[in-house]
């Protein structure tokens, strides 16, 4: 009897067809793994990538600071030139997508750190090793176009001290003068020295008079009425408050370094009176400084606007609040705070403002802008400087950077030009710069694989902000850029590294309508301290209806009509001149 195993019929060998399916398989299998293998160690690197290109942006910060726009020339031009080549090679249909720059990202960063560290080696021909045996030129070389900055100091020995100050004489004599000895001259040099300041302690006497009446009493007495003052029967006379107020506003000294002074000088006040005199005499400045806010709506040609943060004490911990900057030209600047940074803050910023404004891309100011219908410029700076963000990862960002240091080159020229000179140049000029600039744009985001790079952000967003961006081609009145608004906001910014926060709501806003007449005050040349101590003198009894008239842009013309005599008096009546 046969078995199963017998009776199975037995199996056909595989084909040959079947075999190479059979090693196919296999081979995919392992190729399979290999990718996988290797798109984990590519996607490592692409982080690795991603984490080298954000270190080097980090040390661009550090190195250059958060603002730094100056980059090397010699690499914008290289990087400039290379644009060229490429648009001169697509015009005939031989070029690549995208833009080629010579340096890398880490030759770049390199230069940066060291220039002439990373200068990338020349190419040599076959006859280059002909040119490397040579050891003397032919002939003398030409100096190179831009030769390299000399590190010698320029400008040797003492600056000569300014004939203004106030001098006084120190003769001194040789230990012995021999007999019969006549002078012929002297020999004069010159020393700084400095007077320490000092409290003074000002009695304020009103004499009594005492004259017959015909009333009950049969007498009367006579005397002079309080001075009049910021603060009625206040502590400090019109130089201690006006030495308060620049000391924090203009010179960034805490209330507490401040105290310390007054208790080195023999008087010890506490934080909490300096702050508090600073708070009760803003409400007259308030009303100063809201004609002034009024002046300027007829006259600004334009209103540039922006904002900073600062730190407001609260019972558990400091919260955010924001202080807001507008920047008149030639009349003021005006500071103000809101606890939020919001379309509605910013709308109540830009309220009875029908001039044209001039911001970067906050989305905040979007809702008053289609609510009024202004116009709104938009800021250079910015674009220019998320492209000095993104050169460090890429190098293609300096040709966007070569073409917005040109616009700036051509406002350079037209500082001292009238509105309708500026606007015929940027006409001619600078119309042409940006369109090269946006067509470069279009150009590297169409077809430069971005991804969400630095570089794509900065063009997207001058592509977003393109219309504002253009807007100074249109209105010769209008700045490319809000640099003046920035570098108030910086003067604030290096108080708050001092002060550290405002103590409340009340204290903020009155720290920002004394910030308000500081930067105000210096924009037109003034002292401050003394302007202030001259406004202190005069604005309790000035009348209301002129009180434009002590505004800094009006200060120097009202103060030549004031007399001299009545002013250099800390306290008592100013005879107020007619109005001009």
């Amino acid at each position: 009897m046969s078995s199963p195993r017998d009776e199975r019929e037995p199996q056909p060998a595989p084909s040959t067809s079947e075999r190479e399916v059979v090693d196919l398989q296999r081979k995919l299998d392992v190729a399979e793994k290999s990718r996988a293998r290797f798109a984990a160690r590519a996607q490592r690197l692409q982080d690795d990538l991603d984490m080298a290109r954000a270190q080097v942006a980090w040390f661009h910060r550090q190195l250059f600071g958060q603002k730094a726009e100056h980059m090397p020339r010699a690499d914008l031009e290289a990087a400039f030139v290379a644009y060229l080549a490429e648009q001169e090679a697509r015009s005939s249909n031989d070029v690549t997508d995208t833009v080629e720059v010579e340096l890398s990202s880490v030759q770049l960063l390199m230069t940066f750190l060291e220039p002439g560290a990373a200068e990338p080696e020349a190419r040599t021909d076959g006859d280059a090793s002909e040119d490397k045996t040579q050891t003397e030129p032919t002939e003398d070389p030409s100096p190179p176009p831009n030769p390299p900055p000399s590190n010698k100091r320029k400008g040797h020995g003492r600056k000569q001290i300014p004939p203004t100050l106030r001098e006084e004489t120190v003769v001194i004599e040789p230990d012995t003068i021999p007999e019969g000895a006549r002078q012929i001259g002297a020999e004069v040099s010159y020393r700084v020295g400095m007077r320490r300041p000092e409290l003074v302690r000002f009695a304020i006497v009103r004499p009594k008079y005492e004259v017959e009446s015909n009333d009950v009493r049969g007498t009367k007495t006579v005397v002079a009425e309080p001075p009049h003052e910021m603060i009625p029967r206040g502590l400090f006379a019109p130089s201690g408050l006006a030495h308060i107020i620049a000391s924090r506003h203009d010179r960034s000294v805490p209330y507490s370094r401040l105290g310390r002074f007054f208790e080195d000088s023999g008087y010890r006040i506490p934080v909490s009176t300096l702050s508090g005199v600073a708070i009760r005499s803003s409400p007259l400045v308030k009303d100063l400084l809201n004609a002034m806010e009024a002046h300027a709506k007829e006259v600004a040609p334009y209103l540039a606007i922006d904002a900073t943060g600062v730190l407001l004490q609260a019972p558990k911990r400091c919260v955010r609040g924001h202080v807001w900057l507008r920047y008149i030209e030639d009349t003021c600047v005006l500071v103000s705070f809101t606890n939020r940074h919001d379309s509605e803050s910013a709308s109540s910023q830009l309220d009875g403002w029908s001039c044209p404004t001039l911001a970067d891309g906050a989305q905040v100011f979007d809702a008053k802008q289609r609510e009024t219908g202004n116009d709104r410029a938009g800021c250079w700076s910015h674009a220019r400087r998320k492209l000095v963000y993104a050169a460090p990862t890429d190098g293609r960002a300096l040709v966007g950077i070569r073409w917005a240091n040109e616009l700036f080159e051509i406002e350079r020229d037209l500082v001292d030009a009238s509105p309708d000179q500026r606007l015929a140049v940027r006409t001619e000029r600078s119309a042409r710069v940006v369109d090269e600039l946006f067509a470069w744009r279009d150009h590297v985001l169409a077809h430069g694989n971005l991804g969400r790079s630095v570089l794509a952000g900065a063009l997207k967003y001058m592509r977003n902000q393109e219309s504002r961006l253009k807007l100074f081609l249109a209105n010769g009145d209008i700045p490319i850029h809000n640099n003046q608004t920035e570098l108030q906001a910086r003067h604030l910014a290096v108080g708050r590294k001092n002060w550290l926060f405002f103590g409340s709501e009340t204290g903020a806003e009155a720290g920002c309508t004394w910030l308000s007449l500081v930067l105000s005050a210096r924009m037109h040349d003034l002292d401050v301290e003394r302007y202030l101590r001259d406004l202190f003198r005069v604005l309790p009894q000035w009348p209301a209806s002129r009180i434009l008239e002590l505004a800094p842009h009006c200060w120097k013309t009202t103060r030549a009509r004031l007399d001299p005599l009545e002013m250099s008096r800390e306290l008592g009546r100013v005879t107020i001149p007619p109005a001009a």
